[in-house]
């Protein structure tokens, strides 16, 4: 499990349920580990620089994992794939008459993009 700190109140917090989100995600999507750790980033807020520093790689590696997610997801941003990701935590945990606000615009990206 790894943390993460906010320096903003020195609080410590768990990516736990962002972990199994993405594993869920991953073997949903086929993708790498690699791959997910991108997508996990993103999620995160990340951009291609903090990503490629984290990762220990260059910045050209980040932009070619991101063509495999979106070819592999069938996205064209960033946007896209993290709105998936979290659309497909709602899928099947909420009943379809209590529909929590914000759900509608997930479902209607996610659908763009498939």
């Amino acid at each position: 499990m790894r943390k993460a700190t906010n320096a903003s109140d020195s609080t410590t917090t768990t990516d736990a349920p962002l972990d199994l989100l993405l594993t869920n995600f991953r073997s949903r999507h086929h993708l790498s580990t690699r791959e997910a750790e991108i997508v996990r980033a993103a999620a995160r807020g990340l951009c291609t620089k903090e990503t490629a520093a984290e990762m220990d790689c260059s910045p050209k590696t980040i932009d070619e994992l991101w063509r495999r997610v979106y070819r592999k997801i069938g996205c064209d941003s960033r946007l896209a794939v993290v709105a998936q990701l979290l659309a497909s935590a709602l899928d099947g945990a909420v009943p379809a008459h209590a529909t929590p606000p914000g759900r509608a615009a997930l479902t209607t990206i996610a659908a763009r993009n498939t």
